[in-house]
C-alpha cells in the first residue's frame, strides 16, 4: 500500500497543472464565423446564423462592446444577410460577438 500512496502527490500535481494550462488556451479565445442570418432578435441583441458549410445553427449575442461593421445596430438586419465575424464564448456558454459585419 505504500508503494502507492507516495505516487498520489505527484498524479495529482500532473492532473493540476494540465488543467491549470489547458483552461487559459481554450477560455476566451475568439472564433471566427461566417454564415447567414437566420433570425434576428433585436430587442434582445441576437442574431441566429446558419454556417453554409457544416449546416450548423449558433446565436450571437451582442453588446456594446462588439464592433459592427456594414450597419448601425442589430435591428439592421434581416434574414438571408451575409456576415462574418468573431465571437467568444462565455463561461456560461454563450456566444458573444466581438466582431460582426454584414457582406
Amino acid at each position: 500500500m505504500r508503494t502507492l500512496s507516495r505516487f498520489k502527490v505527484p498524479f495529482w500535481a500532473f492532473v493540476c497543472l494540465t488543467l491549470a494550462f489547458a483552461v487559459p488556451v481554450f477560455a476566451g479565445d475568439a472564433v471566427e464565423f461566417s454564415g447567414e442570418v437566420k433570425k434576428v432578435i433585436a430587442e434582445k441583441n441576437k442574431v441566429a446564423i446558419s454556417d453554409p458549410q457544416t449546416k450548423k445553427q449558433f446565436t450571437v449575442t451582442l453588446d456594446e462592446k462588439t464592433k459592427l461593421s456594414g450597419l448601425a445596430k442589430t435591428g439592421d438586419l434581416k434574414k438571408g444577410d451575409k456576415v462574418t465575424g468573431k465571437y467568444v464564448v462565455t463561461s456560461a456558454g454563450a456566444y458573444m460577438a466581438s466582431e460582426l459585419s454584414r457582406k
